[in-house]
């Protein structure tokens, strides 16, 4: 991969990177040359990624080895990355660490376009324990054909589309976690559409990341750009700019980039609105640990209003995900959380999110009425897909449609697993128009999909009566149309409080219609409904099982 890289704002003096490595100050003689470079590169069909794998940078995969072709093309092998899980660390220990210790996620990604009618072929390599008896690739709404190889070892497939995020599970014995039968060494291949934003590096305002660059410099910048190679910002202090331990401060209307080959440990913080966070890099937050003081919390993202994301891979981070404020677009985004509070994306109101992968181990998306579609899903072992909050959160109105879920961790219904959920005060109310999840298709075993009730824990309700009758709120208002499911093995549950108000008043789950629920193959109908889910008549209102077409 060759990219130009300006480092200053006059575009007198720049910085060439070449496969990661830095040549400043190259002579006018080379520009023409490697502004050809960089044109072949923008209109490249396929482009592959140079990580930075020397010790303390990104972590190579010891699991699994990945080549792929273009065409009747030369195979080119690629980089595949690794994380280990965590599952402790300075206040905490999560609840499955016994399952989680030793899991790694290991990843490929290419950024292809299918315009040039050739197809991508994948050739996936177990390096690792016994040659597989099954190899399975998801999701299956994809149509991939697995070509198995070596024994079990190896296994090839066709891709012929961008926005794709295949799973690739080698199913052998070794590579299942001891309580839960979890894949213990989990592979996907990221496959991206082509950059068509990489920025002009000879714009005035367009500035390359070093330690050496000035705190004004990088204020003022309108681009931010990190070239390929490893970053570590938290010993990095400029005042205005880097912050708080590494913290990344994006200033109204200011964008960065992260170009494929940067690995960058960071968090990014707002200050106005409008910025953008964009590239085909890698954002970690596996330096930091989660803390049970709520103000020395991080999440790995924070941005304002009007904001957008795309394209770049977000991982380990120590609480939420990507956080943002109204009106905001997230795209082509992949993302890999651990352990509890790693909640996925959660973007105020009126804000698109399309094609991308999450791995959360928390909730995906809280229901501000978002437009979610084109996503691969993948839930660890606790939170919702779609969660109406843990209070009185205005929530409601999203419509998530075209979800793809894999490989799903839930191992009961919990407080809060499930398609949706809430966990309510009395005074909440829905907001927005119906909350609508329709085709949806649940590859894998579930405890089940409604998990809907006031604010408990262990079985405790948390919810305190209301003294004001008037104040008495519902949870309800969905939609749910077009979902299939593997297999079911628990129940869930939908029921609201009788004792909601002091001195009498019942807080309802209310306003709910499915129609198309296929579950095991068997459809679900106001006779079978409660083999799925426990209804509570008594605190339920207009709950529609209306059958299949």
């Amino acid at each position: 991969m060759k990219t130009i890289n300006s480092s200053s704002l006059s575009g007198r003096r720049w910085t060439v990177c070449l496969g990661g490595r830095h040549l400043p100050r190259a002579s006018g003689l080379l520009l023409p040359m490697l502004l050809t470079g960089l044109a072949y590169h923008a209109n490249a069909q396929l482009v592959s990624y140079e990580w930075p794998i020397a010790p303390g940078e990104a972590m190579k995969s010891e699991q699994y080895r990945v080549r792929v072709k273009l065409g009747a093309g030369a195979e080119r092998e690629l980089t595949v990355l690794r994380s280990d899980a965590i599952y402790e660390g300075g206040e905490y220990v999560d609840g499955e660490a016994a399952d989680l210790k030793g899991r790694t996620f290991s990843f490929a990604q290419v950024s292809y376009d299918p315009a040039c009618g050739k197809a991508l072929t994948f050739r996936v390599e177990k390096i690792f324990g016994a040659a597989a008896d099954k190899i399975t690739l998801a999701p299956r709404s994809y149509g991939l054909l697995p070509d198995v190889k070596q024994g079990g070892r190896e296994v090839s497939f066709q891709i012929t589309n961008a926005n794709r995020y295949v799973s690739v599970n080698f199913d052998t014995e070794d590579n299942h976690t001891v309580y839960h039968g979890w894949i213990k060494h989990m592979l996907c291949v990221f496959v991206d559409p082509k950059e068509t934003d990489v920025p002009d590096m000879n714009v005035p305002g367009v500035v390359v990341y070093s330690p050496q660059v000035e705190a004004k410099v990088l204020n003022d910048a309108k681009v931010i750009c990190f070239p390929p190679g490893h970053y570590n910002l938290r010993g990095v202090q400029k005042p205005g700019s880097i912050e708080d331990e590494g913290k990344l401060i994006i200033r109204d209307g200011q964008a960065v980039y992260l170009a494929g080959g940067a690995f960058l440990e960071a968090h990014v913080h707002y200050a106005g609105h409008g910025q953008e966070l964009y590239g085909r890099g890698i954002l970690s937050g596996r330096q930091y640990i989660w803390h049970k003081s709520i103000k020395d919390r991080r999440s790995i993202i924070s941005l304002g209003d009007r904001a957008e994301l795309k394209g770049i891979m977000i991982m380990e981070s120590p609480l939420h995900g990507a956080v943002s404020g109204k009106d905001c677009r997230y795209e082509n985004l992949k993302f890999l959380g651990w352990h509890w509070n790693n909640d996925g994306f959660r973007p105020n109101s009126r804000t698109k999110i399309y094609n991308c992968f999450m791995r959360c181990a928390d909730d995906f998306f809280y229901n501000y009425e978002l437009d979610v579609r084109n996503m691969v899903l993948w839930p660890g072992h606790n939170g919702a897909v779609l969660t109406f909050g843990w209070g009185s959160y205005k929530l409601g109105g999203s419509v998530l449609q075209n979800i793809d879920l894999i490989n799903p961790e839930w191992v009961s219904m919990q407080n809060n697993n499930g398609l949706v959920m809430g966990q309510n005060n009395f005074d909440f109310h829905p907001t927005g128009p119906t909350t609508v999840l329709r085709d949806i298709r649940i590859e894998g075993g579930v405890p089940g999909l409604f998990n809907l009730h006031p604010r408990t824990e262990k079985g405790q309700l948390l919810a305190k009566p209301l003294r004001d009758k008037s104040k008495l709120g519902y949870v309800g208002d969905i939609r749910v149309e077009n979902v299939t499911v593997d297999r079911q093995f628990a129940k869930g549950g939908i029921g609201g409080a009788t004792n909601a108000v002091v001195g009498g008043g019942t807080f309802y789950v209310k306003n709910i219609t499915v129609k198309n629920l296929k579950i095991g193959g068997v459809c679900v109908t106001e006779q079978n409904k409660r083999e799925f889910t426990d209804i509570d008549e008594a605190t339920t209102q207009d709950i529609k099982f209306l059958g299949c077409d």
